[in-house]
């Protein structure tokens, strides 16, 4: 590793903390918000996975740009569809490029069974779907970490400092 390259990097954020902190703190609250709110085995898939996603919108759109809105859109449409491509998505068990594949395909499947309106594209590219993957899995690597701190504590109890 690069500890020069670290240090100046560490440094900066410790310098500008303030500023990066009033431009990137939604960020992390929107994730928050997502943690909080996901629920794969909710009874009402799709208004769970409206309202999970809720706070990230500005992170899943931009001007013509609408992967949240057509997936909250989709679910609504066939919410144990859209329920089982989220459960393939995060089955580690298949090949991360062809989860995105089934993915984008599921959702490009419901898009053109119920198009309506300005409904024609599902907007489910690499990028929103690695958005969708990096809110699942940071989700479970937290679960993990604090299931990990928990054992450290149960551990720290028993056998004291």
């Amino acid at each position: 590793m690069n500890t020069k390259m670290f240090d100046a990097i560490y440094n900066y954020y410790k310098e500008h903390y303030e500023d990066i902190e009033k431009r990137e703190l939604y960020k992390w609250k929107a994730v928050v918000h997502f943690q909080d709110n996901w629920n794969i085995d909710a009874k009402n898939f799709s208004e769970m996975l409206e309202n999970a996603l809720k706070k990230i919108s500005n992170l899943m759109s931009a001007g013509n740009y609408y992967p949240r809105k057509i997936i909250v859109w989709a679910t609504k449409k066939e919410p144990e569809k859209v329920r089982d491509l989220f459960r393939q998505l995060y089955d580690l068990s298949i090949d991360l490029k062809e989860r995105m594949v089934l993915f984008r395909d599921g959702i490009d499947e419901i898009v053109e069974k119920h198009k309506e309106g300005k409904v024609s594209k599902s907007f489910q590219d690499p990028r929103a779907i690695m958005g969708l993957l990096f809110l699942l899995v940071l989700l479970k690597k937290l679960e993990s970490l604090n299931n990990s701190t928990g054992e450290l504590q149960q551990f720290y109890i028993k056998h004291g400092d």
